[in-house]
C-alpha cells in the first residue's frame, strides 16, 4: 500500500507505521512541504495494522487521555493490534473504546445488566423492565419512557437510586471490518 500521494486527500496521511515514526519524530523526514502549505489543516496518522505504539500513544492523547499508565497503554495497544489485523481502519471512536476498556479492566463492576425487556409500538409510552445484578442482589425495576431507550434509562435510574442523565446516545458499528 502507498502511504501517499503528491495530491489528494491523502497526500499528508500517513499509514506506515515507520512513516508515523518518522513524522512524529520530524515531520520533513516524509512532507517535503507543509500541508498548510497547499490550503490543508495539519498531517494525519492514519491507524491501521502497520501503525505502531508511537503513533497509538499520540493519538490517545489526542482524544485527550493524556498519559495513561504504561500497563493501561499496553493493555489498550494489544487490543487495538488484535483489531487492526481484522479491521481496515481504526477510528477514533474505536480507540476510544479500547483505551476505556484497557482503562476499567480489573475494576469491580456495581452492576451489570442481567435482562431487559423493551414493549414499543406506534399506539403507546414504551416500557422497559430490566434486572440488574448487584453485589447485594439482583434488582428488577420497570420504566416507562419518551422512547425504548429513555424507558430502559429510567428503570435503570429507579434500581440504582443515583438519578444518571444521557446525553448523548448513538449506535454505531465498533470493531467490525467493512466489506
Amino acid at each position: 500500500m502507498c502511504d501517499g500521494s503528491v495530491i489528494g486527500a491523502n497526500a499528508f496521511a500517513h499509514a506506515s507505521g515507520i512513516h508515523q515514526d518518522g513524522v512524529l519524530k520530524e515531520r520533513q523526514t516524509y512532507e517535503i512541504m507543509s500541508p498548510a502549505d497547499i490550503g490543508l489543516g495539519e498531517s494525519t496518522l492514519v491507524l491501521g495494522k502497520h501503525s505502531g505504539r508511537h503513533a497509538f500513544r499520540r493519538k490517545v492523547a489526542e482524544l485527550g487521555y493524556g498519559e495513561l499508565p504504561e500497563e493501561v497503554l499496553s493493555r489498550a495497544f494489544r487490543t487495538f493490534k488484535d483489531l487492526a489485523d481484522r479491521k481496515r481502519e481504526v477510528t477514533d471512536d474505536d480507540v476510544r473504546a479500547l483505551v476505556e476498556d484497557a482503562v476499567y479492566d480489573g475494576v469491580p463492576e456495581a452492576y451489570s445488566l442481567k435482562s431487559f425487556h423493551v414493549s414499543a409500538g406506534n399506539d403507546g409510552q414504551p416500557v422497559a423492565t430490566i434486572t440488574l445484578a448487584s453485589p447485594e442482589g439482583e434488582i428488577t425495576e420497570a420504566a416507562c419512557g419518551d422512547g425504548p431507550i429513555d424507558a430502559v434509562y429510567r428503570a435503570i435510574d429507579r434500581a440504582t437510586g443515583h438519578g444518571y442523565t444521557l446525553l448523548e446516545f448513538s449506535l454505531n458499528e465498533i470493531g467490525r471490518a467493512h466489506v
